[in-house]
C-alpha cells in the first residue's frame, strides 16, 4: 500500500509544498494549469523538498496537464489518466487548496465517491472536506525562507558581511545606535578620501552628487579606511562606542554601508532573534538575496508558520512623495513572489511621516493599509534600544509582529 498526495497546481505553490511535508506522501500527482506547467510550479517544489532529503524518482511522481484551469468537466476528464497510478489498497489524500475553484469542484466530484480523504489548506490548519474536521498542520522541521522561495522559482543568496554581527561590543554600539540616532547620514567625507578611489573625474561627480555606492565597487586595493568628520547631531555616547573600531581615525571600509543604513537591518534582526519563541517566527535573516529575472536585496526575512515576512529598513528621511516608491517597491517584490502567504513590514526612523503628536501620518496608514503593510516606527526603535530587560523588549515588539 502506497500514501498517495494528489495535488492541484494553478497560481499557488506554497499550500502544496507545505501539504507535501505534512503527509510525506510515497507519491504525488500534481494536476497543472497551464499557467502552473508554465512557471514549473511542480519542478520548482520538488527542488524545494530535495533541500530537506525529501527526493522522489520519476516513477513516482505523475503530472497531469489541465488545458482549460476553468473546467469542472475538463478537470474530471484529465484525473482518468490517474487510475494507472493507484491501486484499490492505495492510501490517497487530496489536496484541493492550490487550484482554480473550478479544479478544486472537478477533484471534490471525482474523488468523493472513492474512498479518499479530501483536505482544503485554511491557514495553518487543514480542513477536512467530507467531515468539515480540522487538523493542525505540522511542517516538521518548520519550513524555511530558502524553501519558501526555492519553490516559487528564485534563487537563494546569503548576503556577505565583514562587520562582527555576534561580537558583544559591536551589539552595544548598534544599540547605542539605535539609542541616539536622529538623521540619516552620521558622516562627512573629506575630499581626500574620494583621492583614494580609483575611479573617473564623471565617478568623482556622482560621490559629490552622493551616490557613494556606486563607487564604492571600485575601491583602491590596501585602502584601510576613509576620512570623516562627525555630523553635528552625532552624540559623544556614538562616537565613544564607534572610536574603538576605527583605525588611526578613519571608518574602515566595511562599515561605510552600516552607518549609513545597515544598522537598522542588524538591529531588527538582531532582536527578531531574541525574541523569536515568544513571537513564534523562526529562519530570520538579513540582506538575503533573491534572483528570478533581476536581483532582489531583502533587508530582513523571515517566517511565521508557512508565511514569509519581509522587512523593508528605513533610514532616510522619506520626503513627500517617496513613501509611495517605498510602497511600490514592497508591492513589487511581493508580487515577484506571487503568492499570498506572504506579509510586509517598514521599519523607519524617518520624522517626516509623523504628525504633530508624534503619530503616523493618516495618509501614510492608509496606503500602508491598502498595500497591506505594517510601518513600525522611529519611537518603536528607540524603545526597544532603551528598554532595561528582554521582557520589556517583548511587550513592545508583540504590539507590531
Amino acid at each position: 500500500m502506497a500514501k498517495i498526495l494528489v495535488c492541484l497546481l494553478s497560481d499557488q505553490a506554497i499550500p502544496n509544498l507545505a501539504t507535501i511535508i505534512h503527509y510525506g506522501p510515497d507519491k504525488i500527482i500534481f494536476l497543472e494549469s497551464a499557467s502552473a506547467k508554465e512557471k514549473n510550479w511542480a519542478g520548482q517544489i520538488l527542488k524545494s523538498l530535495a533541500l530537506r532529503k525529501l527526493v522522489f524518482s520519476d516513477e513516482n511522481i505523475l503530472s497531469i496537464s489541465v488545458k482549460d484551469q476553468n473546467s469542472i468537466l475538463e478537470l474530471q476528464n484529465a484525473l482518468s489518466d490517474c487510475t494507472k497510478f493507484i491501486s484499490p489498497v492505495d492510501k490517497v489524500t487530496v489536496n484541493i487548496t492550490g487550484g482554480t475553484k473550478p479544479m478544486s469542484i472537478g477533484a471534490y466530484n471525482y474523488f468523493s465517491s472513492r474512498n479518499t480523504e479530501i483536505v482544503y489548506l485554511f491557514k495553518d490548519n487543514l480542513l477536512n472536506a467530507r467531515t468539515d474536521e480540522k487538523s493542525l498542520l505540522n511542517v516538521n522541521p518548520a519550513l524555511t525562507c530558502d524553501e519558501y522561495l526555492i519553490a516559487l522559482g528564485f534563487a537563494v543568496e546569503n548576503g556577505a558581511s565583514e562587520i562582527p554581527e555576534e561580537d558583544k561590543a559591536f551589539k552595544n554600539v548598534i544599540r547605542t545606535i539605535a539609542k541616539n540616532f536622529i538623521s540619516d547620514e552620521m558622516l562627512d567625507y573629506k575630499n581626500d578620501s574620494i583621492a583614494n578611489l580609483t575611479i573617473s573625474e564623471e565617478e568623482k561627480n556622482i560621490e559629490a552628487g552622493k551616490n557613494r555606492d556606486k563607487i564604492r565597487k571600485k575601491k583602491k586595493g590596501g585602502v584601510i579606511g576613509v576620512d570623516f568628520k562627525w555630523k553635528h547631531w552625532v552624540s559623544p555616547d556614538i562616537k565613544n562606542v564607534l572610536n574603538p573600531f576605527f583605525i588611526d581615525g578613519k571608518v574602515p571600509d566595511s562599515w561605510l554601508n552600516l552607518l549609513e543604513g545597515e544598522w537598522l537591518e542588524v538591529f531588527v534582526k538582531d532582536v527578531l532573534v531574541r525574541h523569536s519563541k515568544q513571537l513564534k517566527i523562526h529562519d530570520i535573516h538579513k540582506g538575503k538575496v533573491v534572483v528570478k529575472e533581476v536581483p532582489n536585496e531583502l533587508d530582513v526575512v523571515f517566517m511565521k508558520g508557512i508565511e514569509l515576512n519581509i522587512v523593508e529598513c528605513k533610514t532616510g528621511s522619506q520626503e513627500h512623495g517617496s513613501w509611495t516608491d517605498v510602497f511600490y517597491k514592497i508591492e513589487a517584490v511581493k508580487k515577484q513572489f506571487g503568492s499570498l502567504r506572504i506579509k510586509s513590514y517598514v521599519v523607519s526612523t524617518s520624522k517626516n511621516i509623523l504628525d504633530a503628536k508624534g503619530n503616523i501620518k493618516e495618509a501614510v496608514l492608509a496606503r500602508a493599509n491598502f498595500y497591506n503593510c505594517t510601518i513600525l516606527p522611529a519611537k518603536m526603535i528607540k524603545e526597544l534600544a532603551e528598554a532595561s530587560s528582554e521582557e520589556k523588549e517583548y511587550e513592545i515588539l508583540k504590539q507590531y509582529i
